[in-house]
């Protein structure tokens, strides 16, 4: 048993996209054009690049909720919004209280404002939820030990204009997506 084929195993996960239910995480991927109806059903290929971006991160989420798990904080609670009949967002949050949603990021570098491509998935939290959501950052040994304190959150500010503009991005994908494969 090799532990490192296991892992990138893991991660090559078959992609179970379906037509018209789309995910948060998504929208800035489909905005910026990484994400297209050609490519929309494919499987996912993740290099040990991507692995090693994306493993700290998991890890550290996943210590965070087992911290916090005697606490009566939701964790990956999942949510449907409908556009209409035909078309829905699934948003998932990281952590949630009655009045808050903690979106965890871990990115390369410290940051101390929410990145672009992570303001479209918390829009959508936001619009779920109705809750104040805050993108948790990670911060990494040394600014950890810097700062003295494991991460950092800043507060998402919700847009109208934001919410409007995937609610339209997404209507598009949608009967371009069904245009490509003739439905």
């Amino acid at each position: 048993m090799n532990l490192n084929d296991i892992v990138f195993a893991h991660f090559q996960e078959k992609n179970k996209r379906e037509f018209g239910r789309y995910r948060a995480t998504d929208i800035y991927k489909i905005k910026k054009g990484y994400l297209t109806p050609e490519n929309y059903f494919e499987d996912k290929h993740i290099d040990w690049d991507g692995i090693a971006n994306m493993f700290p991160g998991m890890a550290y989420e996943l210590m965070l909720h087992e911290i916090l798990n005697e606490t009566k904080i939701e964790y990956q609670k999942k949510y449907e919004y409908k556009i209409d009949d035909e078309i829905t967002i699934v948003v998932v949050t990281d952590f949630e209280t009655d009045t808050k949603v903690f979106e965890t990021k871990f990115p390369l570098k410290y940051r101390t404002e929410i990145c672009e491509w992570h303001k479209d998935q918390m829009e959508m939290q936001n619009m779920v939820t109705n809750k104040d959501v805050y993108q948790v950052q990670f911060l990494d040994r040394d600014e950890m030990k810097r700062q003295e304190k494991l991460l950092v959150a800043n507060k998402y500010i919700p847009s109208p204009l934001r919410r409007k503009n995937i609610i339209k991005l997404i209507k598009n994908f949608n009967k371009q997506l069904n245009q490509y494969y003739g439905r």
